[in-house]
């Protein structure tokens, strides 16, 4: 006769079929678990989501709520609950839930990821929670969702500040983008929204990655409205040994 299993070993069990997406023989792990120890916090939360995305939503939020009973300071219960407010819509729960998820596991790349999506607080918090996603994950495909979403977040920003401070502010948001993620994600956003404002950017990139110094005699000429970049460029363009006022 087998050995019988503990409520860990068969929590273990079900995490391998998870992570194999073999999502019916997860559940039925997940309920031997639940069996052997129905207080067991981690299969709590894990079965909440599983029978959330099989439909059961209704019996999912109330193992998710129940894990989050269970063990307060259990920051999986507190994401995946979060993540299915996320799924359902309700972004002022989910950021709550997920507010506690960070509270409790500040690096987690999937909470921190998700937060952004709730859509609470400013553009520089939530792109602060997806830089942050970046710099703790080592999954390609979910670091390329990472940087789709900090492109659209800059995107949304810059239109903000466009609206609110004119072109200064969007280039605020366009430097800030520079830091964090190649600038050719959006400049054909901001070729629509604002011509000088494209041109501008790409200036102001090719200067600061060294790769036309020529992008020095472009700004020399152009508004007093980018005076100081325009001057930022100008030095760049010097220190490489080119000097755009000999173009004029």
């Amino acid at each position: 006769m087998p050995e019988k299993k503990d409520a860990n070993e068969l929590f273990a069990e079900s995490e391998k079929y998870r992570l194999d997406g073999k999502h019916r023989m997860q559940l039925r792990r997940l309920n031997q678990a639940l069996a052997e120890d129905p207080h067991h916090p981690e299969a709590r939360a894990r079965r909440g989501r599983a029978l959330y995305l099989k439909g059961e939503k209704k019996k999912g939020f109330k193992d998710m709520a129940q894990a989050t009973k269970l063990d307060p300071n259990l920051a999986l219960a507190w994401r995946l609950q979060g993540q299915s407010f996320l799924d359902e819509g309700n972004d002022k729960k989910a950021y709550d839930s997920l507010n506690k998820a960070i509270e409790f596991e500040p690096d987690n790349p999937r909470s921190r990821f998700a937060r952004a999506e709730a859509y609470h607080g400013t553009f520089e918090e939530m792109i602060e929670d997806l830089k942050l996603a970046k710099a703790n994950s080592d999954d390609e495909e979910f670091l390329e969702e990472v940087n789709q979403k900090l492109a659209e977040f800059y995107m949304l920003w810059s239109d903000d500040l466009l609206e609110e401070k004119g072109v200064q502010g969007a280039l605020m948001a366009m430097h800030a983008a520079y830091e964090t993620v190649r600038l050719d994600f959006y400049l054909h956003h901001m070729v629509d929204v604002h011509q000088e404002l494209f041109e501008e950017a790409l200036a102001y990139h090719e200067c600061d990655s060294k790769i036309a110094p020529q992008a020095g005699a472009i700004q020399y000429n152009m508004s007093h409205i980018y005076q100081e970049l325009a001057e930022r460029c100008i030095t760049k363009a010097k220190e490489l040994g080119y000097d755009p006022s000999e173009d004029e």
